[in-house]
């Protein structure tokens, strides 16, 4: 699965890790600005909505009528319709819509036809199974139907029957398998991109498909392509049960091939109840990923407040700084103008004049684009919790200076980041 784009790819040495630590009584004056006059007023705010950062993962549609799209992404937010892969033929439409007069007429005029398949390779099995019409699965088995028959992504019957959740397709599949070694076939095959059918049961949340696969012997610990294991796809579909049957044999701190782990994941994601079924589990709240972003840095970049509860009360390091960018939590909340985020962080202890390797403080972020009343919140909880509005980053630069630069009004001044300023700090502009 790919990973986040966690921003700040720098180096830096000005601490044991790589990381400045200077606070206010080194980088300035330290002061307290609370309850400080306000200098001119300004017009009352009007909330806008949030700048979004949707997570990567979810932007891309894997159905299985476009497996193709399976080779450069992860979890889907949706599955294709059938309009880019329909069925094709009078055995296959019948198997796909539970027409099972239509079918059984058409298999005893044709038995042949019970292998039918369309340019992409699906069979009339694959779309029962694909519809978990059991009695048309069972009747075109009964016909000869190839249960070991792959599309053009090698995708199988059971791949389909545990994408849509079926398990009582599976089990009829498994019946008809014949010998442990045909049965064994199935449950461990892998398309086009290594996925099983229990990644894909995963994927789509389906618990019971999950639970039908592992008890008859599918692999918990097998990765496709992208390194994830069915437990990663489990979290990813946001369905607590079918993590909750993964997890007794799963590897919780199960890493894919960028350093990910489950919890990461469901701490972008927002999943505080899956959260909350991986700690009690033993995930560990601090491990890395290969870029040096922990569970928290994902749950302070999301937004989700109850998610960041859940990692503070785990034990997460507030101020753990990732890789080379030297970036803490506290600067991933203020660089997405999650207010609600900064304000938890600073009154766990986030350090507010902690700097990036390119001598950012969490202010300096907050200013960066400038332009939102969720930056102005951000700016103002900083302020008022501590923050050297003076500190200049490596470029030279004030936090004020930043959002002066990055501002597209004409007169800055008049701007919500400004106003936050001037409430914060008494000054006038």
């Amino acid at each position: 699965m790919p990973a986040f784009a966690m921003a700040f790819v720098g180096s830096c040495a000005l601490s044991k890790n790589g990381c400045c630590r200077q606070g206010a009584s080194v980088c300035g004056v330290e002061r307290s600005v609370t309850g400080l006059v306000v200098a001119r007023a300004r017009a009352p705010r009007t909330c806008r909505s949030r700048r979004t950062d949707a997570h990567p993962h979810s932007l891309r549609a894997t159905g299985e009528d476009d497996e193709s799209s399976l080779a450069s992404s992860t979890p889907p937010a949706s599955v294709a319709g059938v309009e880019k892969n329909e069925p094709q033929g009078v055995v296959s439409v019948s198997a796909f819509a539970g027409d099972l007069d239509t079918l059984r007429t058409a298999l005893e005029q044709s038995p042949g036809d019970a292998n039918e398949s369309n340019a992409d390779g699906w069979t009339a099995l694959m779309w029962a199974c694909r519809a978990g019409h059991q009695e048309n699965v069972q009747l075109l088995l009964d016909f000869g139907a190839d249960v070991r028959a792959v599309n053009k992504f090698e995708s199988s019957s059971m791949h389909h029957a545990a994408h849509w959740g079926h398990a009582n397709v599976i089990e009829l599949l498994l019946q008809r398998a014949g010998s442990d070694e045909a049965r064994k076939e199935l449950i461990q095959a892998r398309n086009k991109f290594g996925w099983t059918p229990l990644h894909w049961a995963g994927k789509g949340g389906h618990a019971a498909a999950a639970k039908a696969l592992l008890q008859a012997g599918a692999d918990p610990l097998a990765v496709h392509m992208f390194g994830n294991t069915p437990l990663h796809e489990a979290v990813n579909s946001g369905n607590k049960e079918v993590v909750k049957v993964m997890l007794p044999v799963s590897h919780v701190n199960a890493r894919n091939a960028e350093g990910e782990t489950p919890l990461m994941s469901a701490a972008y994601l927002g999943f505080a109840d899956i959260v909350r079924e991986l700690l009690t589990a033993r995930a560990d709240a601090q491990l890395p990923d290969d870029k040096g972003n922990t569970p928290l840095h994902r749950a302070a970049r999301g937004g989700h407040e109850d998610v960041v509860e859940e990692l503070l009360r785990a034990g997460a390091d507030v101020n753990v700084t990732a890789g080379d960018s030297c970036a803490s939590p506290l600067h991933e909340a203020a660089r997405w103008g999650r207010f609600d985020i900064v304000q938890i962080l600073v009154e766990n202890g986030a350090r507010v004049n902690d700097k990036t390797s390119d001598g950012d403080t969490p202010l300096h972020m907050a200013a960066v684009w400038g332009r939102s009343w969720d930056d102005a919140e951000c700016i103002e909880i900083l302020l008022r919790s501590g923050a050297d509005h003076e500190i200049r980053n490596n470029t030279g630069l004030t936090a004020m200076q930043v959002a002066q630069k990055g501002s597209e009004a004409d007169d800055f001044a008049d701007t919500e980041v400004a106003a936050a300023f001037q409430d914060a700090l008494g000054i006038a502009l």
